[in-house]
């Protein structure tokens, strides 16, 4: 993934999780995300399988390339936010619809709460203060 700034502002709710969701689908449906050119769609199947790249490969796995270069040829342009994070890769959306959860611990993919001391550290109380938009 790449580095992209972002940052969105929701009306307080006490369920983090479900603002979170709502805010992504929301996003989503806005088109507010990036579209990578699909890549594939222009290049051969003999670019595809290109030796240099891929090595020397038995009968079983070079069908297994051409079926996967087949799938990409006929994918449809995302429908559905998991449908975007496939279409996109690793290079990523440059948005939140590239983090998946909330989770109470950070770790990849997900987005965290601030802890009850980060709150009051930066907001001087237990919990951020209204967002009026």
């Amino acid at each position: 993934m790449g580095a992209s700034e972002w940052k969105y502002f929701v009306p307080y709710q006490p369920e983090i999780k479900r603002a979170f969701h709502e805010l992504r689908e929301q996003l989503f449906q806005q088109g507010k995300y990036w579209l990578r050119t699909p890549w594939w769609k222009t290049m051969s199947l003999e670019a595809w399988l290109d030796p240099a790249e891929i090595g020397d490969i038995d009968e079983d796995e070079r069908a297994e390339y051409e079926a996967e270069y087949h799938r990409l040829q006929t994918l449809p342009e995302p429908r559905t936010i998991a449908e975007l994070i496939e279409w996109n890769g690793e290079e990523g959306t440059s948005s939140i619809l590239d983090m998946q959860d909330v989770s109470e611990i950070p770790q990849l993919f997900t987005v965290s709460p601030l802890t009850d001391e980060q709150l009051r550290t930066i907001f001087g109380t237990g919990a951020p203060p209204l967002y009026s938009g």
